[in-house]
Order: structure tokens, then C-alpha cells, then sequence
């Protein structure tokens, strides 16, 4: 055996709060990761919630690689994006979101009722052993007929940097 993976996952839950961990553990490397967070969700008015969450990620350098491509502990991925339109073919490591060499946290806030819903999501770290921030800040409308989306995404990876912007106003059509 040249590659091996032990893994645990804890979430306590009460009503309103949520705390978690994971941890990952290579016995043939002696290489440990773990990550753990917390989502507090309210109800601050007649049917208008508020939820935060923060999570924080460590994952060491060496964990899943192998020199043998198929003894690395990745999940093998395709995704097709709309916004803006493109697939992504990757591989996700086991256990955590982040890749090797990374050290990221991030935190989530939602604001929501029944006709509409915000979203701020900011992370940063290191990922990989490069420098990471990801802000996304989302929105969702109800129509009369439909709804209306805008979604802002700034991403800074390394020396790059990426922003988009987007709106859509989505029409049902019944097709029979």
C-alpha cells in the first residue's frame, strides 16, 4: 500500500446553532489536516432569518499526493458553470475543499424571507502556497412571474485577479 486516508467528521446541532469538525490522517506520511466551523441561523423579524458562518480549513502539504497518478486520494470532477458560462474539469482532494498547502477561512453571511435572499461569502488564506481571497455577494428577487439574480464575484489568486458580474432574470415556460 502506498497511499492511505483515515478520516472523521463531528457536527453538533441544536436548533439554531451548528459546530463541526473534520480531521484527515495519512498513517503512511504522517501527514495530518483538519478543519472545523460553526453557522448560528435567527429568525430577526416575522419570516426574515439571518444565518452566519465561519469555517477554517488547515490541510498540509503532502497529504494526497503520490508519485504514482493513481495512488492519489482525489476525486476525479466535472462541473459546468453558467455565470460565466464554462466547464471545469478538476481534481478535488478527499476530504476538505482546499488543496494541499493550504491554510484558508472563510465566513458566509445570508439575509432571506420569502421573496428574496442575500449572500456575502468571503475567504482567504493560502491555498496551495499561494495567496487566496474569494469575495462573492449574491442576490436573489422574487418576481411576479420569475425572479431576478445579480451576482458579483472577485476573486485574487496569487498575482491574478478576477472580477464578474452578472444578472439574469429568469421567465418560467411551461412547455407541454
Amino acid at each position: 500500500m502506498n497511499n492511505a486516508l483515515l478520516s472523521i467528521d463531528i457536527q453538533f446541532q441544536t436548533k439554531n446553532i451548528r459546530v463541526y469538525f473534520q480531521d484527515a490522517y495519512n498513517p503512511l506520511k504522517k501527514k495530518n489536516s483538519y478543519g472545523y466551523g460553526g453557522e448560528i441561523n435567527l429568525e430577526i423579524y416575522k419570516n426574515i432569518f439571518f444565518s452566519a458562518m465561519y469555517e477554517n480549513y488547515v490541510v498540509e502539504k503532502e497529504i494526497y499526493e503520490d508519485e504514482i497518478p493513481y495512488n492519489r486520494l482525489y476525486n476525479r470532477s466535472l462541473e459546468i458553470i453558467n455565470e460565466p458560462g464554462a466547464r471545469y474539469f478538476y481534481d478535488y482532494p478527499l476530504g476538505f475543499k482546499y488543496d494541499e498547502n493550504s491554510k484558508v477561512h472563510s465566513y458566509q453571511l445570508y439575509l432571506s424571507t420569502d421573496n428574496f435572499l442575500i449572500i456575502y461569502e468571503n475567504e482567504n488564506g493560502i491555498s496551495n502556497g499561494n495567496q487566496i481571497l474569494n469575495k462573492r455577494f449574491k442576490c436573489y428577487f422574487k418576481l411576479l412571474s420569475g425572479r431576478l439574480e445579480f451576482k458579483y464575484i472577485d476573486t485574487k489568486y496569487s498575482e491574478e485577479n478576477f472580477e464578474n458580474y452578472s444578472l439574469f432574470i429568469i421567465f418560467p415556460i411551461k412547455l407541454q
